[in-house]
C-alpha cells in the first residue's frame, strides 16, 4: 500500500513540479526541488530496488566538475559558484539520476497526470484572456499562499499576456507542447486543438511557432485528407486569435522579423563576453551563472541571460558543451521513432530560452524519457496489454501509445 501510495505521489509531483518549483523552499532549494528530493529518499528508504540514469548522472558530474574547477579559477564570486552547485547542478543530477529513468508501468501514469494539468492550464489561460479583454480584470495564477522570489513573476497578464499557472507565457508553452505533439501524434485533435488555441493565445512566439510547425512538419508524411483537416484547424485557431484582439495579434506576429530576433535577449544575449575570454575560459567557460559578474569585471554591462546553448558555451566552454550535446544526442537516439519530433521540441526551446538546469529543462526531458524506447531489460516479447488504461504496448517496436 505504501509503494502504491508513493508511485501516485511521486507521479502528480512529477507533472506539477515546474509550477511548484517556482516557490520558495529552503535556501538553496525551491519547494517542488525539496519535495522530490524526500520523494527520492523516500523511494531508497521503502523499495530499496530502483534504477537509475547513469547517462545523466555522469553527464551532470562533469559538468560539476568544471563549474567547481572554474568557480575556484577564476574567483568571480565564491559563493554564486557553490549556490549554482549545489542548489541547481547537484540537485538537478540527483533528480535526474533517480527520476528519469521512468519504467515502462510508469510512462502512461505520468503522462495522464501531465496531460490533465495541462489542459487545465490551458482552461485557466482562456480565462485569463478573455476576462482581461472583455472586462479588464486581472486573474493571476499564482498560489496565494506560497512565496516566490522574483518580483517580474505572473506579471505579464498585467498587460494582456497570459501565464496561465506559470510565470511567463514561454513557461506555459514549455509545459503544453510536448503534450499538444503527443495527442497529435496518436489522433486526438480535438484536445489537441484545445492545447494548439492555448500556445497561440499565450502570445509567446516560441509557442505560435511550434502550434503551427509541429503539425506541419507531422502531416508532411501524412495523406492529403489530414492535412487539410489540420491546416484547416490551424488557420481557423490563428483567425480567432485575431478576431479576439486584432492589436496583440499584429504585436504578437511582429515578434518574427529579423530585427526583433536578433535584439533579441533570450537568443543572442551574452554574445558580446566572448571577446573578453582567454583560451582557458574558451575551453571551460566562467561558471554557471557568472556573465554578469564577470563582465563587470570587464567594465561592461550584460545581462546574465543566452539562450540554452550559447549560455552553456559561457558557462562551460566549449568542454561543456561537447558534454552536453554527446548527452542530447544520446537522448534523440534511444527516442521512440513515433516520437523524435518531441526532439524537435527541446532543440527549439534551447535554442530561444535559458532552461539550463531548471525545473523547465527536468520537465522536457522527463518527457523525453516517458517517449523513449524501452530499454533492452525490459523489451522482452509479451502478450501483456495495459488496455484498462488504454496504453498498449507493442513490444516489437517498444513504443507506447498515449491516449
Amino acid at each position: 500500500m505504501k509503494k502504491f501510495f508513493l508511485d501516485d505521489f511521486k507521479y502528480l509531483l512529477l507533472a506539477i513540479f515546474p509550477i511548484l518549483n517556482i516557490y520558495d523552499g529552503i535556501n538553496p532549494f525551491n519547494l517542488g526541488t525539496i519535495l522530490l528530493i524526500l520523494v527520492v529518499l523516500l523511494e531508497i528508504t521503502i523499495k530499496k530496488n530502483f534504477q537509475i540514469n547513469l547517462k545523466i548522472g555522469v553527464t551532470m558530474f562533469l559538468l560539476i566538475m568544471i563549474n567547481i574547477y572554474t568557480g575556484i579559477i577564476s574567483n568571480i564570486n565564491i559563493e554564486r559558484t557553490i549556490n549554482n552547485t549545489i542548489g541547481g547542478m547537484i540537485s538537478f543530477g540527483v533528480l535526474g539520476t533517480f527520476l528519469l529513468n521512468v519504467d515502462k508501468k510508469s510512462k502512461l501514469k505520468i503522462f495522464q497526470y501531465i496531460k490533465i494539468v495541462s489542459l487545465i492550464s490551458t482552461v485557466y489561460i482562456f480565462l485569463q484572456f478573455l476576462f482581461f479583454k472583455m472586462n479588464g480584470v486581472i486573474l493571476k495564477g499564482n498560489i496565494v499562499f506560497l512565496n516566490y522570489s522574483e518580483e517580474g513573476y505572473f506579471k505579464s497578464i498585467e498587460w494582456g499576456r497570459p501565464t496561465s499557472f506559470f510565470v511567463e507565457p514561454a513557461h506555459y508553452v514549455i509545459y503544453t507542447a510536448p503534450i499538444y505533439l503527443i495527442l497529435i501524434v496518436n489522433k486526438k485533435f480535438f484536445l489537441a486543438s484545445i492545447l494548439g488555441l492555448g500556445l497561440i493565445i499565450s502570445t509567446s512566439s516560441t509557442g505560435i511557432f511550434l502550434a503551427i510547425i509541429l503539425p506541419g512538419v507531422l502531416f508532411l508524411k501524412k495523406n492529403l485528407k489530414n492535412k487539410i483537416k489540420f491546416i484547416i484547424l490551424i488557420v481557423a485557431s490563428v483567425y480567432l486569435f485575431y478576431l479576439i484582439d486584432s492589436h496583440l495579434f499584429f504585436k504578437t506576429f511582429k515578434k518574427f522579423q529579423f530585427n526583433m530576433l536578433k535584439d533579441n535577449i533570450r537568443i543572442s544575449g551574452g554574445v558580446e563576453i566572448f571577446k573578453y575570454l582567454d583560451f582557458s575560459k574558451l575551453l571551460f567557460g566562467i561558471g554557471l551563472n557568472q556573465l554578469s559578474d564577470f563582465a563587470k569585471q570587464k567594465g561592461v554591462l550584460i545581462s546574465n541571460y543566452s539562450n540554452t546553448f550559447l549560455y552553456t558555451v559561457i558557462s562551460f566552454g566549449i568542454t561543456g558543451i561537447l558534454i552536453w550535446n554527446i548527452y542530447l544526442y544520446n537522448l534523440y537516439r534511444n527516442l521512440s521513432k513515433k516520437y523524435k519530433l518531441i526532439f524537435l521540441i527541446l532543440i527549439f526551446i534551447q535554442l530561444s530560452d535559458q532552461i539550463i538546469f531548471n525545473q523547465n529543462l527536468f520537465y522536457l526531458l522527463l518527457i523525453i524519457s516517458i517517449c523513449s524506447k524501452i530499454s533492452k531489460g525490459e523489451s522482452k516479447r509479451s502478450e501483456r496489454k495495459f488496455n484498462n488504461n488504454k496504453c498498449q504496448y507493442d513490444f516489437k517496436f517498444r513504443e507506447c501509445n498515449f491516449n
